[in-house]
């Protein structure tokens, strides 16, 4: 993926991205909106109550929030490599996750 990421590999990039880019507000009703549907097709579940009054609704919001800040520094961990790092390991016959 570091060498030739394809377009659902960007494309989830830059999703990921957008939760440190749009403001907090944004981010919450973003985040509201896929109960409210899962409240309207399952009344009886407790998945709203669940997300909202529980930490894993704390958890979640701040994943979207801060999982960009974490990638921009994997990335830029990775674009630190030199790609002739790779060439040499691919001359010494590796092809892949050993």
């Amino acid at each position: 993926m570091r060498t030739r990421a394809d377009r659902i590999s960007q494309g989830a990039i830059q999703l990921v991205g957008l939760g440190y880019a749009i403001p907090g507000a944004v981010v919450v009703v973003g985040l509201l909106l896929p109960l409210g549907w899962i409240q309207q097709v399952w009344p009886a579940s407790s998945a709203g109550a669940l997300i909202t009054a529980t930490s894993l609704g704390l958890v979640w919001a701040y994943l979207v929030r801060f999982c960009a800040v974490a990638l921009q520094s994997v990335q830029s961990g990775y674009a630190r490599i030199p790609s002739s790092l790779d060439d040499s390991a691919r001359m010494l016959g590796v092809t892949g996750w050993a």
